[in-house]
């Protein structure tokens, strides 16, 4: 399957005139956090929140990385979501996570986003 790339927006949800765009961010459905430029994220007002998340690399090395809160626009759906702040040598990404919290997939020829439809009820008390 050949690399599926998309356009998108990134906010500060406090500052929301605080904005940037990625054209082409690749989308990663291996990856469940979607990562975005350190340097980018702090030129908006993004803070890392504290939290720090270990990733194994293809080659075995541990590499921690911190995590933030933003709000992702593609197409016309947008979610507040969790990345992570890639560094430098790092590959930006659109991760699974994001892609379930804005309800899209990649549709079956792989070419573009496409609307995941209504999400399933719990029948689960509050």
């Amino acid at each position: 399957m050949t690399s599926l790339s998309v356009d998108a927006q990134i906010e500060n949800p406090d500052d929301q005139e605080s904005r940037f765009a990625i054209a082409k961010l690749t989308v990663d459905r291996k990856s469940h956090y979607s990562w975005l430029s350190e340097s980018q994220l702090a030129q908006i007002g993004i803070e890392a929140e504290g939290k720090v998340v270990e990733f194994r690399e293809a080659d075995g090395s541990i590499i921690r990385r911190r995590l933030g809160m933003v709000i992702v626009r593609v197409h016309d759906k947008f979610a507040v979501d969790e990345v992570v702040f890639a560094e430098a040598d790092d590959t930006c990404r659109l991760g699974q996570g994001t892609l379930d919290r804005l309800n899209l997939v990649i549709d079956p020829g792989g070419k573009h986003l496409v609307p995941s439809g209504p999400k399933p009820l719990s029948m689960t008390s509050c």
